[in-house]
């Protein structure tokens, strides 16, 4: 009987990675919490769905009336979309849209929030009652955007990071040819590389594959390396790989494979990398050390150091990121602290997202009424308000404590909240007017402390059957969002405003729906 063969070459030569792309899902639910804006109607053929779901699963209380709670004025029937993100893991969130559908009287869905509902996958779900697999729950707060001019359109908002992954998306690797002998020798290769449980082969040409928790944030990079790991290569050949790889990368040639595969290869290939570090071209000297500092080698730091203090380099938030996502701990806090002071805001960002993740004692955060979070940000330089507006609602106070100014007086657009100081005062005032009658809630104390007035605004009302330690006065993200843009350019607060992008998955949604049609 011949010798069986060890398979040799690249995974990739090997097998086809096989994984979802990014997969538009809908469903149908209800925003409770309005003042008077929503509507009764609701299709007779959702209706039922709604009314046995909020029954079984929303309130727990059997003895509900489902149809008056529809039926409210203070609720309003949406169709939900999103978009789960590629390779998705269980437990990962997204944007979804709610929209109130056309037709009805509903006329605002502002200050409302979206009870629990299942999303579907678009292309399986055509009725109703339709049977399909929850791929990802929606829930939480309604945020309409009101900081770009003109007028918001309230019969349609965004639910911040509100949608829920149920499972991790399927990533198979599926041979060219299948064989019992390459699929256990890529298992074993893999699991070897990335740790036991990275892959399990289910038949002679289906692998699946789970990500490693330290790839949980670059799930991309973690394919890559799969598919450029080797199997079966000895070392006069791996050697031959990296000199290879390594010359590509000295001529800024097939940058991101040379990169990948030179991390996939490991320790052995740093010889190669650190002539590098001493080109001329300064991406050459970027790129080698990104490599390096992905393999473990902190003697890429000086480099990418230098890089991060040049304020005219290119490479500059690359740098950044690198330090934040692969050097040691105390490292990557020393290098980066420095540059929350920065003139640069988008240097100073990068710099609080990576010192963020990392725990550093510079920032820390508060969450208000479950629904945002307020992360101050301890530095020098310039006091910035930054907002964001997809993701996570979030505030970030940039050169944290800053203080509102006393004898002042803002009011919001609408007439509804006031944020109130007389010269000499020792507080600050907030008073709102209640959501469902005419009467004003407050005021309220808060200290000068622009945080300490956020959490005042956004923190819960009291409610009948609550009490609370410190109460607030409920006001939603997307006011708070506007008072704090108006306390800026009214020189409310010695700062500057900036506000982050919003969702973009409507594109996305629409595109799809229309291809399906």
């Amino acid at each position: 009987m011949p010798a069986q063969v060890q398979p040799t070459g690249t995974i990739g030569s090997l097998a086809e990675l096989y994984e979802f792309g990014a997969i538009p899902v809908k469903g149908w639910g209800i925003v409770a919490g309005l003042a008077g804006t929503g509507s009764s109607e609701c299709p007779p053929a959702l209706r039922e769905v709604l009314v046995k779901y909020i029954q079984q699963a929303v309130s727990g209380d059997r003895n509900l009336d489902a149809d008056k709670f529809i039926n409210s004025p203070d609720t309003a029937v949406v169709e939900i979309r999103g978009v789960i993100p590629p390779v998705a893991s269980q437990g990962d969130r997204f944007d979804v849209e709610v929209i109130a559908f056309t037709g009805t009287q509903t006329t605002s869905l502002e200050g409302g929030r979206l009870y629990p509902a299942h999303l579907k996958a678009v292309s399986r779900l055509q009725r109703f009652d339709q049977y399909s697999r929850t791929l990802a729950t929606a829930r939480g707060a309604v945020f309409i955007d009101k900081l770009d001019s003109g007028a918001a359109a309230k019969k349609r908002g965004y639910v911040l990071g509100g949608g829920l992954v149920a499972e991790d998306v399927q990533i198979s690797l599926i041979l060219r040819e299948p064989d019992y002998l390459v699929a256990s020798a890529i298992r074993n290769r893999l699991n070897g590389r990335f740790g036991p449980g990275t892959a399990r082969a289910v038949s002679p040409g289906d692998i699946r594959l789970a990500v490693p928790g330290k790839f949980k944030d670059d799930k991309d990079r973690f394919l890559a390396m799969v598919t450029a790991l080797s199997v079966g290569e000895d070392e006069h050949l791996q050697q031959s790989r990296i000199e290879m790889l390594a010359g590509k990368l000295s001529r800024g040639e097939d940058v991101a494979d040379s990169q990948v595969g030179l991390a996939t290869i490991g320790k052995a290939a740093i010889k190669e990398l650190l002539p590098i570090l001493e080109a001329s071209d300064e991406k050459v000297r970027f790129n080698a050390a990104v490599c390096m500092l992905r393999i473990d080698d902190d003697r890429a730091l000086p480099v990418l150091r230098e890089i991060i203090s040049d304020a005219g380099s290119a490479y500059r938030i690359g740098a950044i990121q690198a330090v934040g996502t692969s050097a040691r701990r105390n490292d990557a806090i020393a290098i980066l602290s420095s540059v929350l002071a920065d003139d640069n805001f988008e240097a100073r960002f990068a710099a609080y997202e990576q010192l963020r993740n990392l725990g550093d004692i510079s920032v820390s955060q508060t969450p208000v009424a479950g629904d945002f979070l307020v992360d101050k940000v301890v530095c020098g330089g310039e006091k910035v308000i930054y907002v964001s507006r997809s993701g996570q609602g979030r505030i970030v106070l940039f050169g944290s404590p800053i203080y509102c100014k006393d004898n002042i007086f803002i009011e919001s657009a609408d007439n509804n909240i006031v944020v109130n100081s007389g010269s000499g005062d020792k507080f600050v005032s907030v008073m709102r007017r209640h959501p469902k009658s005419p009467r004003l809630f407050g005021p309220l104390r808060s200290s000068f402390k622009l945080s300490d007035i956020i959490f005042t605004l956004g923190q819960l009302l009291p409610g009948e059957d609550k009490v609370l330690i410190r109460p607030g006065l409920g006001v939603a993200y997307s006011d708070i969002l506007a008072l704090l843009k108006q306390m800026a350019e009214n020189g409310a607060v010695d700062a500057e405003f900036r506000a982050g992008p919003m969702p973009e998955l409507r594109t996305i949604v629409e595109k799809t729906i229309t291809n399906d049609r």
